[in-house]
């Protein structure tokens, strides 16, 4: 999840925080609300960032990136500086990845097909 923009504004006092999309409380702003804690039970929604490798590549290479991704993404230094920023970082198996996208899919599918959202 991410909002880097308001992170700073908010903890100056210059934006109220009226909620946060994810299924709990941020720590880089743990005095605003989520949505569901607002009135709207079951409203998730998160900004993410993937890693992804072209479809032919070897199990082994990806179990070998992800390895070594995961390694950063516990990193104390680069948790902190994400935390500046309100990101915090999930990692997962290659397979949590691809569970997690296709979910993602089929919700937003949902989303668009029941409110006719098109694209000019």
């Amino acid at each position: 999840m991410a909002f880097p923009a308001a992170v700073e504004m908010v903890k100056g006092g210059k934006l109220r925080g009226l909620a946060v999309t994810s299924d709990k409380r941020v720590a880089s702003l743990h005095d605003v609300p989520t949505v569901a804690e607002s009135g709207f039970p079951g409203f998730e929604d998160y900004t993410w960032v993937g890693v992804f490798a072209p479809s032919k590549t070897s199990t082994e290479i990806v179990n070998y990136l992800n390895l070594e991704i995961s390694k950063i993404l516990r990193s104390a230094d680069f948790q902190a500086k994400l935390a500046l920023v309100g990101f915090e970082p999930v990692g997962g198996t290659p397979k949590e990845a691809a569970d997690y996208l296709k979910v993602e899919i089929n919700k937003w599918a949902k989303i668009i097909k029941e409110t006719g959202v098109k694209i000019d």
